[in-house]
């Protein structure tokens, strides 16, 4: 069986939108500067993983790993099995305000 590799929208960014826009809008912006954080006390699924992007001082939630690969990607984590993520672009529809961003995750 081959490594992990999947590339896929983020989940629940409707939720995050004001960390977002100003994360988008920084002039400090660096696509290096998303992690990965498991979050086994969430309450809408044990497997989650935050997506979290790090600024100097401060730490901002933008979303989750959609749950259809959470479990997978948690059981990876949580066993330390290197996983890399990859900001790959941001979706700005015309038609809506909401940004949403769109990760690579793999095993490495």
């Amino acid at each position: 069986m081959g490594k992990l590799d999947y590339t896929f929208k983020i989940a629940g960014t409707s939720h995050y939108q004001t960390a977002i826009k100003k994360i988008m809008n920084s002039p400090d912006f660096s696509e290096n500067h998303f992690v990965l954080k498991r979050d086994p006390e969430n309450e809408f699924d044990k497997y989650a993983i935050q997506v979290v992007y790090c600024f100097d001082d401060r730490k901002e939630i933008v979303g989750f790993i959609p749950r259809t690969y959470s479990k997978t990607f948690a059981t990876k984590y949580d066993n330390y099995v290197p996983i890399a993520m990859q900001f790959i672009e941001w979706n700005v529809s015309q038609s809506h305000t909401t940004i949403g961003i769109t990760i690579r995750v793999k095993e490495i």
